[in-house]
């Protein structure tokens, strides 16, 4: 999608309009091919930013599966030991030799 307004700023010549001054902005910028391609692609993505939170509120909500907190919200639960390791409680000294 960066691509596409990359493209319609440079077809439209903006570049030179806003940073040299000279020129004037162009009266419809759907003039320009790739500018449908932005607007398709921005909807899209609009559309499925929307349909992810939904489906977020529709778990907290409807289901109360508790997701959000599984993905990372809220308090962290930490296993009492990692490694079962016997070099664990040894000094390190004696784990080098």
């Amino acid at each position: 999608m960066a691509g596409s307004g990359i493209i319609v700023a440079v077809e439209a010549n903006l570049p030179a309009i806003v940073l040299g001054g000279d020129g004037s902005l162009p009266a419809d910028f759907w003039a320009f091919t790739p500018r449908i391609f932005h607007y398709v692609l921005s909807r899209l993505l609009m559309a499925l930013i929307a349909l992810h939170v939904t489906g977020a509120l529709y778990h907290t909500f409807f289901l109360k599966d508790r997701l959000l907190r599984h993905m990372g919200f809220g308090k962290r639960v930490v296993a009492a030991t990692i490694s079962t390791s016997p070099a664990r409680n040894r000094p390190i000294s004696e784990v080098q030799s």
